[in-house]
């Protein structure tokens, strides 16, 4: 895990050699389902990061911290739960397709994330929670729609339509998967553009 942060860390560091445009700010929020080796629950997910351009305003970085609450909604199988996921996330995203101010966009990275809350106990006969807590390595793809006005100096919005996270490793088993999520791309720093 010290090993990710440090990879984090180094790779945000390193990224203002790419280009000679600046960061912009990134805010998001959007409906998730957490899958861990504990418990499953639906809840929603908020962000806030950074992204800047690596290539023509078409190939893109974006490390973030992500926060979801997580409680058992629209999964009625399961046990009642209640837990909280933080995540650190660096993501390379790009246009696949561009007409007009309109993107497809689709992405990719790593993300190291930490778990915890409470699960309903095993073998009780009235209502006692259990304590857990877990961390772990993944990577995600995401896919959705970029706006990009023509006129820069308007806050770019983007729709991810899904943006799936799993993991196989350590034999813990973790997935999360983002549906609609809205980020709006905040420029703070209008930079040369590439």
């Amino acid at each position: 895990m010290a090993k990710f942060t440090f990879l984090f860390l180094f790779l945000i560091l390193n990224a203002s050699g790419y280009s000679q445009s600046k960061w912009d700010l990134v805010v998001s929020g959007g409906l998730s389902t957490n899958i861990n080796r504990f418990s499953e629950a639906s809840g929603v997910n908020l962000g806030i990061g950074l992204q800047k351009s690596i290539w023509r305003d078409r190939i893109r970085i974006h490390p973030s911290v992500n926060y979801g609450r997580f409680f058992r909604a629209f999964i009625l199988h399961t046990k009642r739960t209640g837990f909280n996921s933080t995540s650190l996330r660096y993501d390379v995203e790009g246009d696949l397709i561009r007409v007009g101010s309109i993107g497809f966009l689709i992405g990719t990275g790593l993300m190291l994330n930490r778990t915890s809350g409470w699960i309903e106990a095993d073998g009780s006969k009235t209502f006692s929670k259990s304590r857990f807590s877990t961390s772990t390595m993944a990577y995600n793809f995401l896919a959705g729609f970029r706006h990009t006005p023509k006129k820069r100096g308007k806050a770019i919005t983007e729709l991810i339509l899904l943006n799936v996270t799993f993991d196989k490793w350590d034999q813990d088993t973790f997935s999360e998967v983002t549906f609609l999520q809205v980020r709006e791309i905040i420029l703070i720093n209008t930079g040369k553009k590439n």
